[in-house]
């Protein structure tokens, strides 16, 4: 009772604006006012109703949105610091979410085989199914979820979620391979039974400063092994380099097993890519940052990691991107440390669908928006595995995008 009348005093606060900034920064582009009008007026189901039509990750957006960069401060009202904290009421909603709201339709007599089962690979699936298609979804891992359920920590976000998600493709007979990976387990040629095909397999590869070794560790390795149970580094000094979520959840994984921890950052944390809420809480955690200094090199001592050296940035407006781009000063500092955990990034992998669809590609590399077709089977990539690392409700909007795409050419 008391949710719900929190819910409907957010709801009175939204000012219905015609031109509702709030929509157009959620990637989503979720009917916020329309939603709060209707909470308003007491009707919770159709707002559930409109909501679910329009996303099918309610409860993970409302929890892991960088709720600054999207609804929350886009609202007009976050000027005067009482912006519409639409996250909270997307939280609520998602409780009335699951199993229950989904009926298979009849059949199109079209098969559908999804490869990656994270957010972008598990919207795609429930649109395809409620569409019609006989649905196969593949991932190398033994459980659906992608990094909520490889890497993500509990502490951060409570991946029992997935469950819902399980019960949801089974109602709508959904057929789940697991631990069946793309170009090992199943090859381009089995994919061509299928009449349609979307490559949603996220970022696997990790960008390094540093080559691996016993001392240099990648930041999503040390999140998968703490998930799993797996002892990781104790009661030592570690640097962890980035400033993006992943960086902070490492350090704040880190944190946990009594290690002394900086973050050493080539930007200050103002154009971090990491939300201002997981920065605070990292620091309250006891996590220390470094701002502006960028890798340079390690210094061992009989094959022992010692330090290492950081080159002193600064900052400079950069015209073709809102966040500012740094220049190396040659200023060095050599930072004490047993450990440095690598926590810049990820690229997707391309390699194997390059050799066997290069027309799927631009001539940067990158793949295209478009539904390639080989033999009778369409081809699209969906998600992070086609922008790269995102946030996962980017990430869900361009798996939707897929699939409209998908049914756009279907019946050519």
């Amino acid at each position: 009772m008391k949710k719900i009348q929190e819910v409907k005093k957010i709801a009175k606060k939204c000012l219905k604006c015609k031109n509702p900034l709030c929509v157009k920064g959620c990637p989503l582009n979720n009917p916020i006012p329309e939603i709060l009008t209707l909470i308003e007026n007491d009707n919770i189901i159709e707002a559930c109703n409109i909501l679910f039509k329009n996303t099918n990750v309610p409860y993970i957006c409302s929890n892991l949105c960088d709720k600054e960069k999207s609804c929350y401060g886009n609202c007009v009202l976050s000027k005067k610091q009482d912006a519409v904290p639409f996250y909270i009421v997307e939280e609520y909603l998602s409780s009335f979410y699951n199993e229950d709201k989904f009926e298979k339709p009849l059949t199109n007599n079209k098969n559908a085989v999804v490869i990656g089962s994270g957010v972008a690979g598990i919207n795609a699936s429930i649109m395809l199914a409620l569409e019609g298609f006989n649905v196969t979804i593949v991932d190398k891992e033994n459980r659906i979820g992608g990094v909520v359920n490889n890497s993500l920590p509990k502490f951060r976000f409570d991946d029992s979620i997935l469950n819902i998600y399980e019960r949801i493709l089974n109602k709508l007979n959904v057929n789940v391979l697991l631990n069946k990976e793309f170009g090992i387990d199943i090859s381009f040629e089995d994919l061509l039974k299928y009449d349609v095909c979307i490559f949603a397999m996220g970022t696997m590869e990790s960008k390094l400063n540093f080559e691996k070794s016993e001392y240099v560790i990648d930041a999503i390795e040390i999140l998968s092994d703490y998930k799993k149970g797996i002892s990781i580094i104790n009661d030592k000094k570690v640097i962890v380099t980035g400033g993006g979520n992943v960086a902070m959840d490492v350090a704040r994984t880190l944190i946990r097993c009594n290690n002394n921890v900086t973050i050493v950052y080539r930007r200050d944390l103002e154009n971090a890519p990491s939300s201002k809420h997981e920065i605070n809480l990292a620091k309250d955690e006891g996590v220390k940052f470094l701002e502006c200094y960028s890798p340079v090199s390690l210094n061992t001592e009989e094959d022992v990691l010692k330090s290492a050296t950081f080159e002193k940035t600064i900052l400079v407006n950069d015209p073709t991107s809102s966040r500012k781009k740094f220049e190396k000063t040659g200023i060095f500092e050599n930072i004490e440390c047993d450990y440095v955990v690598e926590a810049i990034g990820q690229n997707a992998n391309y390699k194997y669908i390059k050799e066997k669809l290069p027309e799927m590609f631009n001539q940067d590399g990158w793949p295209i928006n478009e539904c390639v077709k080989c033999e009778n089977t369409l081809f699209i990539c969906a998600g992070d595995f086609n922008l790269g690392a995102s946030s996962f409700a980017k990430a869900t909007a361009h798996s939707k995008n897929a699939v409209r795409e998908v049914l756009k050419n279907i019946w050519e």
